[in-house]
């Protein structure tokens, strides 16, 4: 917190000085957050053995992106499209827990 109240205080200063206005906005609660059991994301390390294995054979870019969000570029909205039907249809296959 030490870090943080420095960090305010500069920003703070900065927003005086400027004649602007500071919001601090945060999306932590106070209290523990009660969830289902935690069973992990899925993690893809290859993402042209998953196009293959669903049948998708257009060249396609698997792009960073968050946990647990997947981002690819396709060459077309054609191959976009075709892509994202097949990427659906997984979920068919896929086991519950």
């Amino acid at each position: 917190m030490d870090i943080a109240d420095e960090q305010i205080g500069r920003l703070a200063k900065i927003t005086r000085q400027g004649g602007g206005s500071l919001l601090i906005l945060s999306s932590m609660g106070q209290e523990a957050v009660k969830r289902p059991p935690y069973h992990g994301e899925l993690r893809l390390n290859d993402a042209k053995k998953l196009a293959t294995a669903i049948g998708f054979y257009h060249s396609f870019k698997a792009n960073l992106a968050m946990q647990p969000d997947f981002d690819f570029e396709f060459e077309s909205s054609t191959h976009a499209r075709e892509g994202f039907v097949k990427l659906t249809a997984v979920d068919n296959f896929l086991v519950k827990v």
